[in-house]
């Protein structure tokens, strides 16, 4: 009876055995994280554990600052793991290295970008003209949030050969409220002698949000309330409250032909207080081809529409540009 029961515990022995849970390990990480698992492999520099949480993960051994809680099996991997690993003096000029290129390259890149763009263009609208242009773009980023400023001056020249001019400065900060959403106050000047506006000053509180935005293509989208206070020559001041939007979208077309890119920017508003509905919309598309450098060409076509005109404002304007720019 006895002989009976010892090959009877002889047989099952090995099935309790293997019935016990795997004994789990914890592996304490550079980082200061801990997790716990079975060990399944270690091999070519990598630790593979079955955790109960995750499912099975790789961990770089690099990153490995202990093992407990070891089988024998485990700890003599591990063992011929630690002896092919470079020692830690090596590790720590690695770490060190790569956070001071990290650190260089931060220095590198200035919080200030911009860039500079002139042409020479034919508009087509009620007062022929020939304008020449100079636009400016400056921005400063502040951590995520960004400053901009833009200014625009064209001279232009009628019929008459009298010289005219036509000014625009607008600055505006976006305010990052999270990942892709910000709000952006702002303030737009113009002044435009040919249509007898002696100045416009437009104040907006605009929301917007970021699309998407990669290296390939990005668009924004903004909308808000607005405030516009414009003096007409002969004509006198006039007030609106005003809805006012925005968009931008860029796309490089590298896949198509190299150093070619392709933008639309519009904005528009309307009047919200008074019977007059007046609307306000400029947009302008075009292709940029990037030259060498940071130096490029652009071929752009500009709208413009003013559903009631002030003064001697066209109702509307189709202009076509080839502006060259530098952007830094």
């Amino acid at each position: 009876m006895l002989s009976r029961l010892t090959c009877l515990f002889r047989f099952l022995m090995p099935l309790f055995v293997f019935a016990l849970p795997a004994k789990a390990a914890q592996v304490h990480l550079d980082n200061g994280d801990r997790i716990t698992g079975e060990v399944i492999a270690i091999e070519d520099g990598t630790l593979v554990l079955e955790t109960g949480y995750s499912g099975r993960v790789k961990i770089d051994t690099d990153q490995i600052e202990q093992l407990d809680n070891m089988d024998e099996r485990v700890a003599r991997h591990w063992e011929e793991a630690e002896g092919s690993m470079p020692p830690q003096s090596d590790r720590d000029a690695r770490e060190r290295k790569t956070s001071g290129q990290a650190e260089e390259k931060a220095e590198d890149e200035s919080p200030w970008s911009g860039s500079l763009e002139i042409d020479l263009a034919a508009v087509e609208g009620t007062n022929a003209r020939q304008e020449y242009l100079v636009d400016m773009e400056n921005s400063w980023a502040v951590e995520d949030d960004r400053l901009v400023l833009n200014v625009d001056v064209r001279h232009e020249r009628t019929k008459g050969d009298t010289l005219v001019d036509k000014q625009h400065v607008a600055t505006a900060y976006n305010r990052y409220l999270s990942e892709r959403f910000f709000v952006a106050p702002g303030v737009q000047y113009r002044r435009d002698s040919v249509a007898d506006l002696e100045r416009r000053i437009t104040t907006v509180l605009q929301a917007g949000y970021d699309v998407f935005d990669s290296d390939q293509q990005s668009l924004t989208v903004q909308a808000g309330p607005g405030y516009r206070r414009e003096r007409i020559e002969d004509d006198g001041m006039y007030e609106d409250y005003l809805a006012t939007w925005g968009g931008r979208y860029n796309r490089r077309l590298y896949n198509l032909v190299e150093g070619v890119s392709f933008f639309h920017e519009q904005s528009g508003s309307t009047d919200v207080y008074g019977d007059t509905g007046r609307l306000l919309f400029e947009m302008d598309t075009g292709l940029r081809y990037k030259i060498f450098g940071d130096l490029y060409l652009a071929g752009i076509m500009e709208l413009g529409l003013d559903s009631d005109p002030r003064g001697s404002a066209d109702q509307f304007e189709r202009t076509l540009r080839l502006r060259l720019g530098y952007k830094w």
